[in-house]
Parts: C-alpha cells; sequence; structure tokens
C-alpha cells in the first residue's frame, strides 16, 4: 500500500496554532521513553534553541532573534533497529501502552520543514551510528548512513533530534 505523508500530514494531522511547541513535546517525551527503555539512573534530555541569528543575550533594544528550530538529545537507547522500525511506521502501537499514538514525528513534520536525526546505538556489544532525515521530498525517512562505529569512538549512546525550519504560523507563536 502506498501512501502520500505530505497529504496525511497537512490534511490528517491537526495542530493547533496555540500550541505550537507540542511537537517539541513529542519529542523531549520521546527521549525520555528512550532512557526508561535504557534503564538507566543518569539520563538526560538537552534542549537548545535555534535562532535565526546565533546570540548569547539579548540584543537590539532586548529583542531575541527569532526561534527557527530545536535539537533534542538524550542518552537513552537510541534507534536501534527496534525504535527504527516504529519510527518508520506511521501510527505504530509500540508504545501504546505509554499512552503513544505513533503520530508525534507527524507533528514535527506540521510545524518544521525538516527533520534531522543522528542516533549512537549498543546492539550486541557494538555501537553503531545512524543519522535519518524526516521529510515530504522523500516521502517519509530516509536513511542517510548507518556504519558500525570502532570501538574507541563511542562509550555510551546517545541520540540527537533535529526539528529544523520552524514554519508559520507556528513559528509567530
Amino acid at each position: 500500500m502506498d501512501s502520500n505523508l505530505e497529504g496525511r500530514v497537512k490534511n490528517n494531522i491537526s495542530l493547533s496554532e496555540k500550541k505550537p511547541l507540542l511537537p517539541l513535546f513529542e519529542a523531549v517525551v520521546n527521549s525520555i521513553h528512550a532512557i526508561e527503555d535504557k534503564n538507566i539512573t543518569n539520563g538526560f534530555v538537552e534542549i537548545k534553541i535555534i535562532r535565526e541569528v546565533e546570540q548569547t543575550g539579548i540584543v537590539d533594544n532586548g529583542i531575541l532573534s527569532k526561534i527557527t528550530g530545536f535539537s533534542i538529545i538524550d542518552n537513552g537507547i537510541g534507534f536501534d533497529e527496534d525504535n527504527f522500525k516504529s519510527f518508520r511506521t506511521y501510527d505504530t502501537e509500540y508504545k501504546k501502552s505509554r499512552g503513544s499514538k505513533g503520530i508525534g514525528r507527524l507533528l514535527w513534520l506540521k510545524a518544521f520543514a525538516n527533520v534531522s536525526v543522528e542516533s549512537v546505538y549498543l546492539e550486541n556489544n557494538k555501537f553503531y551510528k545512524r543519522n535519518l532525515i524526516l521529510n515530504f521530498h522523500n516521502n517519509g525517512v530516509e536513511q542517510v548512513s548507518f556504519i558500525e562505529l570502532k570501538e574507541d569512538e563511542y562509550n555510551q549512546s546517545l541520540t540527537k533530534v533535529n526539528l529544523e525550519n520552524f514554519l508559520s504560523p507556528y513559528r509567530k507563536n
């Protein structure tokens, strides 16, 4: 069965202009789930705000430059084979028991033009790195690269989700 991701998101995914940060919330929840799945006590979630002009403080009459995106970084389980399969499957029931509906990444595309993911994860005592792009150009998830890492390159899993090019009308709100 074929699907049209752009049509699905534009016509069937609802995101109120008054809730422009809901896609960010969805990404943070995914990070929390990844940490829970890894069963660690030293888990972290870091959120970086990306602005039009990089700045370290308030500029031009106290006005901050506009937000264009977010980076969400965690040290959870990562995009192992099960999580990658779930990510590629819309409306998945993979995390249904946690209240997830399998559409969070579709909300990302409702509010952001591009999403990129870089994930390092441990599987069978080896670290792997997976780079993904999610957008309408390739009608979904494109795995840009997948490599086995050398033993001394990484010593922990780490996932970074970049929500890029905040779209109007969400950006203004």
